[in-house]
C-alpha cells in the first residue's frame, strides 16, 4: 500500500492560515461588548502584516494551531511570542490599537550606518561607525554625538540651557556669539572646585589645604587663608590706602610666631621707586614675641640717615636744625 502525497503551495497555505485567523477573530468578536462599527475600525490587516513580516511557511504554521501561539492577533492588540516550547512562549513584541509598540523582553538592533527618522523623513537618531548622534528637527547637523574612545560633542546654534527640574530653575546658560568667545553663565549655581583648580589664561586658581592660591605660570602671587589674612607674595602695587572712618586702625602688620629663632629680624619697609625710605624692624625672642623695635630712615642714595632705638635714643648723621621749616 502506497502513501499518497499532497502538495500545497505557499500562497494556498497562507490563505488557509488567514482563514483560520479570521475564524478565531470572529469567535473573539462575538464576546466583545464593543459596537460592530468600532470593532471593524480596530481590526488589523492580517494579509498586509503577514507579507511585511516576511513569515516563512514554518512560521505561518504556528498561527492559531497551539494553545500558546507565536502570533496572536485580536481587536485589542497584536503580539509576537518566541520560544522553543509552544507551551511556554515569551511575549516579545506588542502593538496596541493606538499603534504603540512595546518590546517587554529584548533590544532593538539597528545596523551601523542606519538611522531612526521622524514622520517627515528627517533623521533624528543616527548610528555610525563608533558614533551615536542626535539630530534637531529639520537640521542635518547633529546636536550631540558620543564617540567611542573620544570626546563627546554638543553643538548648538542658539545657545545651551541646563535646567534643574528638581528646583525649578535654570542652573547654567551658554550664549552663542558670531565670534569666539561665547558666554557661559552660572545663573543659579555655585562652582565647587574643592581640591581642584581652574585656569584663566596663564593664571591658576587652586586650593591648598584650606588656602586659596593664585599663581601665574606656577609662581605664587596670592595666598588667602580660610577666614585669615591675605598674603601678596610678590608685593602689591596699590594706590592710596584709606583706613575706615573715625577709627584708630592698623594698616600694616607683621605677625611673629614661635617658629622663628631668637634674634631673627622681622618687620617691613616703606619704599619709593623700590628704594627703602623707612624701615620698621624688630628682633624676635623665639617664643612669638619681640625684644626690640627700631625705626630707620634712609636717604635717596640708600644710606641710613637716622634711627630711633627701642629706648627712644635718636642717632642721626645730620644736625637738628631750627624751626625755620
Amino acid at each position: 500500500m502506497t502513501e499518497d502525497k499532497v502538495t500545497i503551495s505557499k500562497s494556498k497555505l497562507e490563505k488557509i492560515i488567514e482563514q483560520k485567523v479570521d475564524q478565531r477573530l470572529q469567535e473573539k468578536e462575538k464576546t466583545e461588548t464593543k459596537t460592530k462599527d468600532k470593532n471593524k475600525s480596530e481590526k488589523i490587516d492580517r494579509r498586509q502584516f503577514i507579507k511585511k513580516a516576511g513569515l516563512g511557511t514554518a512560521g505561518l504554521a504556528a498561527l492559531g494551531l497551539a494553545p500558546a501561539s507565536a502570533l496572536n492577533i485580536n481587536t485589542d492588540q497584536l503580539s509576537v511570542n518566541t520560544g522553543s516550547d509552544t507551551g511556554s512562549l515569551t511575549e516579545n513584541l506588542i502593538v496596541d490599537t493606538d499603534g504603540n509598540v512595546e518590546i517587554p523582553n529584548g533590544n532593538i538592533q539597528i545596523d551601523t550606518g542606519q538611522s531612526i527618522e521622524d514622520g517627515d523623513g528627517n533623521r533624528r537618531i543616527g548610528f555610525f561607525d563608533g558614533i551615536s548622534s542626535l539630530y534637531a528637527e529639520g537640521n542635518s547637523d547633529n546636536i550631540f554625538s558620543a564617540r567611542e574612545n573620544e570626546e563627546s560633542q554638543i553643538r548648538t546654534n542658539e545657545g545651551l540651557i541646563l535646567d534643574d527640574r528638581h528646583g525649578g530653575f535654570t542652573a547654567l546658560e551658554y550664549q552663542t556669539s558670531s565670534s569666539a568667545p561665547g558666554t557661559l553663565e552660572l545663573s543659579n549655581a555655585d562652582l565647587d572646585l574643592t581640591n581642584n583648580a581652574f585656569d584663566v589664561g596663564s593664571f591658576r586658581f587652586r586650593a591648598d589645604d584650606g588656602t586659596l592660591v593664585i599663581e601665574d605660570d606656577e609662581v605664587e602671587l596670592i595666598r588667602q587663608d580660610e577666614q585669615g589674612t591675605t598674603q601678596f607674595i610678590q608685593g602689591i602695587d596699590a594706590g592710596p590706602v584709606e583706613a575706615p572712618e573715625d577709627t584708630f586702625s592698623q594698616i600694616i602688620n607683621t605677625p611673629v610666631t614661635s617658629d622663628t629663632d631668637s634674634g631673627t629680624v622681622v618687620g617691613h619697609t616703606f619704599s619709593v621707586n623700590n628704594q627703602t625710605a623707612i624701615a620698621i624692624k624688630a628682633e624676635t625672642d623665639g617664643s612669638g614675641g619681640i625684644e626690640s623695635l627700631e625705626y630707620e630712615f634712609y636717604g635717596s642714595e640708600g644710606g641710613k640717615l637716622m634711627e630711633i632705638d627701642n629706648d627712644g635714643n635718636v642717632r642721626a648723621k645730620g644736625q637738628f636744625q631750627d624751626d625755620s621749616l
